[in-house]
């Protein structure tokens, strides 16, 4: 119930919302076979659904030095950028996100449509997806039923 009525509130009508409508189908499908950790499906739906609709936290590159890889990064989900681990600590922040899973999260939110793939993260790198936490918070201020 929580995705379908994150994509009636957030997704264009008619054939605009051909691609929000296919990526909740296919969520209902990992659902419905048990193929995926629901809590890795929900954040998965979140994040693509929230950049589809033109709420995409800035992920390329750290916000303060432009810094593209490292080992640990910070995602400031209430202001939606990245900072780099050397840039967190100067902010007083602690990192939340490995290298896998910043790998992950540019996946979600920037590949082609087709392309997006709901898989298991695993070890440390799927923490921040299996954390049971929304990584997205509703931009209308809606509650949304949990999963």
């Amino acid at each position: 119930m929580y995705m379908a009525e994150m994509a009636m509130t957030l997704s264009p009508t008619g054939q605009e919302a051909q691609r929000e409508l296919r990526l909740l189908l296919n969520c209902f499908y990992m659902i419905s076979e048990s193929k995926t950790d629901l809590r890795v499906i929900k954040a998965v739906f979140e994040l693509r659904t929230m950049s589809e609709c033109g709420f995409m936290p800035q992920i390329v590159c750290c916000r303060d030095c432009s810094a593209y890889d490292g080992a640990a990064f910070y995602l400031d989900v209430q202001e939606g950028h990245l900072l780099c681990a050397d840039c967190a600590a100067k902010a007083g922040k602690t990192c939340n996100l490995d290298q896998g899973a910043l790998y992950a999260l540019r996946h979600i939110c920037l590949v082609d449509d087709k392309n997006i793939c709901i898989q298991n993260f695993c070890g440390q790198s799927g923490k921040a997806f299996r954390s049971g936490r929304a990584l997205c918070t509703d931009p209308h201020g809606q509650a949304f039923e949990k999963l």
